[in-house]
């Protein structure tokens, strides 16, 4: 039997929206949807880089805070809508499929299940 994963090579961990049912909705999309709200947040993302670095250069710590946050969770998103990333079967907010528990993977997105 092959052991699971460790806690920090799951996608799940360091991917925390790709355990999101929403997340999962919109893997579902067609390539062709799902590649341009990926470009969508590419651009939010950077956007918000952007202004969290002028938030820091203005000593402006907590709004420099708010817009990396912002750039991380689009940039997250993004990059699972690209490269159709592994989901865990029953991973979601439900708690089914949490730490510690191992549960076969599968590929979604523009891969289909394997």
């Amino acid at each position: 039997m092959i052991a699971p994963p460790a806690r920090s090579a799951r996608r799940d961990v360091r991917n925390p929206l790709l355990a999101l049912p929403a997340a999962r909705a919109l893997c579902a999309l067609p390539e062709d949807q799902r590649l341009a709200v990926a470009a969508v947040l590419q651009d939010l993302a950077d956007d918000a880089g952007r202004r969290a670095q002028e938030s820091w250069r203005r000593h402006k710590a907590p709004m420099a805070v708010y817009w990396k946050a912002c750039a991380v969770y689009a940039r997250h998103l993004a990059r699972a809508l690209r490269a159709g990333a592994a989901l865990p079967v029953g991973a979601g907010a439900n708690g089914e499929g949490g730490p510690g528990r191992h549960q076969p993977w599968r590929r979604s997105c523009a891969r289909g299940p394997t």
